[in-house]
């Protein structure tokens, strides 16, 4: 009811369409497009949430150049990754949802990118000072990466990823090493059926080789090329 009197985070646009967060000083918020030309709602607080309970309270972190995907809470601290593919709306990930080849379920999410046709990618967190990020890319929840992980035979202290880092089967994102140093990685993601040990592969000594990590489910991210595109020494 009545008119929008604030908006939040940026909007989205894709091919003419715009997709944005509106509220009212009353407490009405929700995610609304003009998708096909027609101003439509995609969820907002009066939305049943999926695989929840109640109805959203709150959005954030639509993704650039898409439509389909949002961050959206509830009562009682629920918090998820959604899509609206085709009029359905979808839960990706939520705090119920175990952390792919981690311990226990996600505990937060911030940014998430999306490609059109509804794979996302999103930046989760867990307890025990868990962080990574997470994909549905090949039909399966996966981890790319995560804090447990090394790059350039490095460990990892933070990764860093943004509402454009998807695109296609490539994702981009920012690392930062415990011995200060930090880098932009290109990663690509190739599935494959089967498992493959890290041990199989030896990790390379040059910035363009491939690392290796384990399945993750019946149809595993096999391979990932991480290409080291710019860095930092401090």
């Amino acid at each position: 009811t009545g008119n929008f009197t604030y908006f939040r985070n940026h909007p989205s646009l894709n091919n003419n369409y715009v997709t944005f967060i509106g509220a009212d000083s009353e407490g009405q918020e929700g995610v609304y497009t003009n998708l096909g030309g027609v101003f439509n709602v995609l969820a907002d607080t009066n939305t049943a949430i999926p695989g929840g309970t109640g109805t959203f309270t709150r959005f954030g972190r639509i993704p650039s150049n898409n439509y389909v995907a949002f961050v959206g809470a509830g009562s009682g601290g629920q918090q998820g990754i959604y899509t609206n593919l085709g009029g359905i709306l979808n839960v990706v990930a939520d705090k119920n949802t175990p952390i792919p080849d981690g311990t226990g379920n996600f505990t937060g999410f911030f940014e998430v990118s999306s490609l059109n046709d509804g794979p996302v990618a999103f930046l989760g967190l867990g307890s025990q000072q868990q962080k990574g990020i997470y994909t549905n890319l090949n039909g399966t929840l996966t981890k790319v990466i995560d804090l447990s992980d090394s790059l350039d035979g490095k460990t990892i202290s933070n990764v860093i990823f943004g509402r454009e880092g998807l695109s296609g089967n490539q994702i981009a994102f920012h690392a930062i090493f415990t011995d200060g140093s930090q880098g932009i990685f290109l990663g690509d993601l190739v599935a494959a059926p089967g498992s493959l040990s890290p041990a199989n592969i030896p990790e390379p000594s040059s910035a363009l080789g491939m690392l290796a990590f384990g399945a993750f489910g019946a149809v595993a991210i096999r391979k990932r090329k991480h290409k080291k595109l710019f860095n930092s020494a401090s």
